[in-house]
């Protein structure tokens, strides 16, 4: 007997939701593309953009692999703040460490509310959960992802396996979340579940003068050359980092972009190669270090 078109498209998507039943997962219904928050990353990703119910790692390349340093944490914040508009809510996870000195308490790191207000994120919406445990702290994440009134889940994780990388994957479709993991670069070789996965070395920070004048102690700019009543201002710094789009699904990996961010503004903007003078700042530590031995 024959069956119609419509009967069997009811057909298919019957399935299509039972297969989607059991695997935990359902489609996202919002399919507009969320800014990274700098526009030279949004520029290499499919869509012009992050997908919700998604995970995007970002790996970073300081020094000692630390999670969080050499401008990762800095950048997934701006993606945090793009993901969690309309209304949705921004939750951090990160596991307490117990300090066994004080010495230790000044090196042990834990978010800091004041620092993502600073790039805008509002803190009347933001969620900070301390877990005790990386059991409690998979939890609370996995959680956090399944629900819809959250835009975006953030969270620092050294270790993290297969199947527990693929229970947040599960979860971020289910909520159509997106969760951003701030990693260490060691893990780059180890099997991913993140739809984008980006590499963040760490470069100089620099002297970026500034052509203006000053009013009530704030620094006016102005495109003129001709300085007159106008000063060049050397105590305004930049920091730039190279990023590394290390794996996208639907795009090819690594494609890189210079960023540079300017702390006067809060903005990261692209810059060329040439201008961003490549020394790592690590690098140049541990040349002088050579040279005063």
């Amino acid at each position: 007997m024959a069956t119609s078109p419509a009967a069997r498209e009811a057909l298919i998507s019957g399935l299509r939701r039972k297969v989607e039943k059991i695997e935990g997962g359902r489609p996202v219904e919002d399919e507009r593309a969320v800014s990274t928050g700098v526009a030279g990353l949004d520029r290499l990703l499919p869509g012009g953009g992050l997908k919700r119910g998604t995970l995007v790692e970002y790996l970073s390349g300081s020094a000692g692999g630390v999670a969080g340093g050499g401008g990762a944490a800095t950048l997934s914040l701006a993606a945090a703040r793009e993901g969690c508009g309309e209304g949705r809510a921004l939750v951090v996870v990160e596991r307490a460490t117990l300090a066994r000195s004080a010495s230790e308490s000044n090196r042990i790191g834990y978010f800091y509310p004041p620092a993502a207000a600073a790039w805008g994120i509002d803190l009347r919406g933001m969620l900070v959960l301390r877990t005790t445990n990386e059991s409690d702290a998979l939890w609370a994440f996995d959680q956090a992802l399944r629900c819809p009134g959250v835009g975006a889940v953030w969270g620092a994780w050294e270790g993290l396996d297969g199947r527990d990388f693929r229970r947040l994957q599960l979860a971020a479709e289910v909520g159509g979340t997106i969760g951003l993991l701030v990693r260490p670069v060691r893990v780059r070789d180890q099997p991913t579940w993140a739809e984008v996965r980006f590499l963040i070395s760490p470069k100089s920070q620099v002297q970026s003068p500034k052509l203006g004048r000053r009013r009530n102690g704030k620094l006016l700019r102005h495109k003129s050359h001709d300085l007159g009543p106008w000063t060049l201002d050397f105590g305004l710094y930049a920091w730039r980092v190279l990023v590394e789009m290390v794996r996208c699904r639907g795009a090819a990996g690594g494609q890189k972009v210079a960023l540079e961010l300017d702390e006067m503004s809060g903005e990261w903007r692209e810059v060329g190669y040439e201008a961003a003078h490549w020394v790592s700042v690590f690098a140049e530590l541990a040349d002088s270090a050579a040279r005063g031995a």
